[in-house]
């Protein structure tokens, strides 16, 4: 199972450790490799990363990291074999559950394997929303998004399904 936050992609265009002005990320899960509250700490970065700001909508934490650096090497693509199920939890908090389609989910199983106890971001329209830790192999193709704060489970429910329409 993950755990949730939310990101935002880079707004700073001048900074030269910002990558997030070279080619446009897929949708999908990647991996966290850096936290920050200032860019310089991330150095020179290759083609493979690029640092993204977070959503702070999507907080869980008032000391959460503004900048989070990603690894798009090795990704799992956010492809749905069907709309995602929202679930209203005893807290009255919202779980999301997103179905990946075959394909997906076996790169799933194999990309939550690999990085067993490390942090992801699940990456959207070229934003990072949500950031999780890899708890166990997924190897049923299925994500829950879980502890969303305020509407924000709501907010990428609508989104996600309204991507859905579009294609």
């Amino acid at each position: 199972m993950l755990c949730i936050s939310m990101v935002i992609s880079c707004q700073n265009k001048n900074n030269k450790n910002n990558s997030c002005s070279k080619s446009k990320i897929e949708d999908g899960l990647y991996l966290l490799t850096g936290e920050s509250n200032d860019t310089s700490v991330f150095g020179h970065l290759d083609t493979n990363h690029r640092i993204i700001r977070f959503n702070k909508k999507f907080a869980d934490s008032v000391d959460q990291k503004v900048y989070l650096l990603i690894d798009r090497s090795d990704f799992v693509p956010l492809l749905l074999a069907s709309e995602p199920d929202s679930v209203q939890m005893p807290d009255k908090k919202t779980k999301l559950l997103l179905n990946l389609t075959n394909p997906a989910g076996e790169k799933l199983k194999t990309f939550t394997a690999k990085h067993l106890n490390q942090k992801v971001v699940l990456v959207m329209n070229g934003e990072a929303l949500t950031k999780h830790k890899v708890r166990s192999v997924i190897s049923d193709g299925k994500i829950q998004i879980t502890r969303c704060t305020d509407n924000a489970c709501e907010y990428l429910y609508y989104e996600i399904k309204e991507k859905m329409k579009k294609k």
